[in-house]
C-alpha cells in the first residue's frame, strides 16, 4: 500500500519551472531524504507534498494523518533555535502521524541533540520524507534518496552513502563514454583528413600529367598498370 501518490505534478516560479514529476509513489514506512542544490525547489516540493503549498498542475494523495516539522529560524527570545526544533519535533511525534514531513530537522542542533533526533526518527514507524544537508543524519535514518535536479526527481535506493557512490559511478561512466566519443571523432576526422590528402596528391599528379598532354583515360590505365606491377611476386 502507498502512503503518497504523485500524479503529473508541476510547480513554477514566474517563468521558471521548478520541477515536473509525472508519477511517483511512496510505500508505507519508506524513509526518504530529498537532496539537491540550493534553489532547486526542495522545500517547495516538501510543502506541496504536505499540503502547505499548491502545485501548478497535478495531484498528491496522502493516506493517513500528517505531521510537518518546518525549518525554524533562531530568534532573540527565551528558547534557542535548537531548543525550539527539539520541542517541535517532540510535539509532532507525540501525535503519531502516519506521514512525517521534516525540513532540515537538525539544522540548529548540537551533536548531542542531533543524536536524540536520530533516535526519535529511527523509532518513528510511519512514512518519513525529509530534507537535510546532514549526511550522517541521512545515512542513519533514510533508506531512499530523492535527488531533485534538472527539474525532475531521480530515486536512489539506500542511504546517502549508497546514493553518493552510485552518483560517482554514473559520473565516471559518463566521463568514460565522453572520452571514447571524443577519441572516435578524432579518429574519424584523422581518416577523413588522410583521404583528402591522398585525393589531393592524386589530383595534383593527374594535373601534371595532363599538362604533358595525357588524357584521363591514359592516366587511369597507367595507374592500373602500376598497381598490377606492384602486386607481382618478386
Amino acid at each position: 500500500m502507498f502512503s503518497i501518490e504523485i500524479q503529473n505534478l508541476t510547480k513554477e516560479i514566474g517563468a521558471r519551472t521548478l520541477f515536473e514529476i509525472k508519477e511517483l509513489r511512496v510505500k508505507q514506512g519508506a524513509r526518504i531524504g530529498i537532496v539537491g542544490q540550493n534553489g532547486v525547489g526542495k522545500t517547495t516540493l516538501l510543502e506541496i507534498l504536505a499540503g502547505e503549498t499548491d502545485p501548478e498542475t497535478g495531484s498528491v494523495q496522502l493516506s493517513g494523518s500528517t505531521g510537518f516539522i518546518k525549518q525554524i529560524q533562531p530568534e532573540d527570545d527565551r528558547l534557542s533555535g535548537g531548543e525550539k526544533t527539539r520541542k517541535l519535533i517532540q510535539t509532532v511525534l507525540r501525535k503519531r502521524p502516519a506521514i512525517l514531513f521534516a525540513d532540515e530537522p537538525t539544522s540548529n542542533l548540537d551533536t548531542a541533540s542531533a543524536k536524540h533526533v536520530i533516535r526519535d526518527f529511527k523509532h518513528f514507524s510511519g512514512t518519513l520524507v525529509m530534507i537535510s544537508h546532514d549526511r550522517d543524519f541521512l545515512d542513519a535514518v533514510c533508506n531512499e534518496i530523492w535527488e531533485l535536479e534538472n527539474e525532475t526527481i531521480t530515486v536512489f535506493k539506500g542511504n546517502y552513502s549508497a546514493y553518493s557512490a552510485e552518483k560517482k559511478k554514473q559520473l565516471a561512466e559518463k566521463q568514460k563514454a565522453y572520452a571514447e566519443n571524443v577519441a572516435e571523432k578524432r579518429k574519424l576526422q584523422s581518416a577523413i583528413s588522410h583521404r583528402k590528402q591522398i585525393a589531393g596528391s592524386m589530383e595534383s599528379s593527374q594535373a601534371k600529367l595532363m599538362k604533358k598532354g595525357m588524357t584521363r583515360k591514359e592516366i587511369a590505365y597507367g595507374n592500373m598498370y602500376k598497381g598490377q606491377q606492384q602486386k607481382k611476386p618478386a
